[in-house]
């Protein structure tokens, strides 16, 4: 009999998901992994630079944060890609002794989820699938305040003030979403390390903060803290 009552509340769970109203609630951060590698630190040099980053990600499951993989009888695949517009300005003359240079990063991006529910009630055969995705004009960031400055010519380092707008499409509950639908506020630093003296060989430290706002969320996701 329990056997049989997990799969109903499951569909139940999928029924109601549809009908609730939205809330506030907390995502996860919106910094992705691998914006910055080599020369973290470094500070172009002054004028009007473009750069452009292409960040792509997939996996086949969904892990929990030891590593194990949760829901075992699903599968499925995701994909996420961004291609990033980086503008940066760095002035002639200096600010506190160092290069001033605030950018901007207008983002283009698309994201899909592919599920391979199994069969919910005994007796049937077949699962159900499941897809999302959308693609478009993602989240922009702006670092308005960032300065750099060299450090007896073996040591770059950087830090500045940024903030993340909301500027992708996002509603609560759709299944198109670009945008993270909040707005976000970072902090972040870089330091390039030059070991050795024709610069060849480096060490690189990039470690952002971030602060987040709120946003809506559809009233199934809201997650609560044990005490």
């Amino acid at each position: 009999m329990s056997s049989q009552i997990k799969p109903i509340a499951f569909v139940l769970v999928l029924i109601l998901a549809g009908f609730v109203s939205p809330l506030l609630g907390q995502q996860k951060g919106q910094w992705v992994p691998g914006q910055f590698g080599l020369n973290a630190g470094v500070i172009p040099d002054p004028g009007i630079t473009y750069a452009n980053l292409a960040v792509n990600y997939s996996a086949g499951r969904l892990n929990n944060s030891t590593g194990s993989q949760i829901l075992q009888n699903v599968t499925g695949t995701y994909s996420f890609w961004a291609d990033e517009n980086i503008f940066y300005y760095v002035p002639h003359h200096k600010v506190l002794g160092g290069y001033f240079m605030p950018y901007v990063a207008v983002n283009y991006a698309t994201g899909s989820v592919v599920a391979a529910l199994p069969p919910l009630l005994p007796g049937n055969t077949s699962g159900i699938n499941l897809s999302a995705g959308g693609s478009g004009l993602a989240d922009t960031f702006v670092e308005p305040i960032n300065i750099g400055w060299h450090f007896a010519k073996r040591v770059d380092f950087n830090v500045g003030y940024a903030f993340t707008a909301p500027t992708g499409r996002y509603t609560a509950g759709a299944s198109d979403n670009v945008g993270s639908g909040y707005w976000g506020n970072d902090i972040t630093s870089g330091t390039t390390l030059y070991i050795t003296k024709n610069h060849g060989t480096t060490a690189t430290s990039p470690p952002p903060e971030k602060s987040t706002g709120k946003k809506q969320l559809p009233a199934w996701c809201r997650v609560s803290s044990a005490k």
